[in-house]
């Protein structure tokens, strides 16, 4: 949603004002994700111009609300635990796969995946407004690769 509302050149809360969605509470990606009801993401799915089913498949992390007989046009914030927040792609990669259209973007990466070994990148925390560069310490990448090692031993729960 918050692509569709700069592709506008809104801000989210005025991209879901004028698809006549109602707001509740107050969260800020990435730290909290947006649930929508089932009339919000039929709203946003004219907006958008595409079929809803088509919607739900190009982003299967869109979550709805179990309201399913509400016909009320609504989202609320919901706040993410720190294992389930997005981080900083690499912006190298990001800007090669985008063709320099773009060098920000919030991916769920698995924690083996945290450090990008082509650009020496790191993303490790949502909290952060940057990737780090990870070039000038190798050493932080060889602790990472140690530590995904370890993680794979058959005793690393006991270890």
């Amino acid at each position: 949603m918050q692509r569709l509302a700069g592709a506008y050149q809104l801000t989210l809360p005025q991209l879901l004002d004028g698809a006549d969605i109602t707001l509740h509470r107050h969260g800020t990606p990435p730290t909290a994700e947006l649930i929508l009801t089932p009339g919000a993401a039929r709203h946003l799915a004219a907006l958008a111009r595409t079929p809803l089913p088509h919607l739900t498949r190009a982003l299967p992390r869109l979550p709805l609300s179990n309201a399913a007989h509400g016909t009320e046009a609504a989202a609320r914030w919901k706040r993410l635990e720190a294992g389930q927040q997005p981080v900083l792609a690499c912006t190298l990669c990001i800007r090669h796969q985008s063709h320099g259209a773009t060098h920000t973007a919030w991916i769920h990466r698995p924690p083996y995946r945290l450090v990008c070994p082509c650009h020496h990148q790191a993303a490790p925390d949502p909290r952060l407004t940057a990737t780090i560069r990870t070039w000038a310490v190798p050493e932080l990448a060889a602790a990472h690769h140690a530590y995904q090692r370890l993680l794979r031993h058959p005793r690393a729960s006991t270890a």
